[in-house]
């Protein structure tokens, strides 16, 4: 599918339906990392209410980056803040 068939797609959206796939790729996205990533039971509650908020586990609200210059999970962020 093109891109042009994207964005026709997103702009015929309701604010209601695009809110509803975001919640919906963010659990996906929560459920593999829950699966592929070793964490504590209370780190996983923390992720958890992250997602829940709105946020992708790949980002984090401190704005900690790696080394080269990438944004930290949530999880690696939290892990040094905390």
């Amino acid at each position: 599918m093109t891109e042009e068939y994207w964005k026709e797609r997103f702009e015929s959206m309701s604010k209601k339906e695009l809110l509803e796939m975001k919640k919906e790729y963010l659990r996906k996205e929560l459920r593999e990392y829950e699966e592929n990533e070793p964490m504590t039971l209370s780190e996983r509650r923390e992720v958890r209410k992250w997602v829940r908020k709105g946020n992708s586990v790949r980002e984090n609200p401190w704005n900690t980056a790696y080394e080269n210059g990438y944004v930290m999970s949530f999880l690696d962020a939290l892990r040094i803040e905390y």
